[in-house]
């Protein structure tokens, strides 16, 4: 099962992800717009496959911050995070 975490209009980003989370086990889950903290939090709850619109620029977090947030995590807490781009 894939979850798909973006920007959902009249849906505050900080009750999607615990919502979100509580739904998920090892499942894969992509992550496109979330701001740095929700991020963070994300990571540090699951392993979390991480999915960077290359084409398009990210509104809430740009792919350097994203790229060394992933690299940290990984080396840090053994994350398993999958970069692959989205067409």
């Amino acid at each position: 099962m894939r979850f798909i975490v973006s920007h959902i209009r009249g849906v505050p980003q900080q009750l999607m992800v615990p919502v979100l989370l509580n739904q998920v086990e090892d499942d894969a889950f992509i992550v496109h717009d979330l701001n740095r903290r929700l991020l963070t939090d994300a990571i540090l709850k699951k392993r979390l496959y991480f999915s960077v619109r290359l084409k398009l620029k990210l509104v809430m977090i740009n792919q350097l911050i994203l790229l060394q947030l992933i690299i940290r995590h990984v080396i840090r807490d053994n994350f398993l995070c999958s970069l692959e781009r989205v067409k």
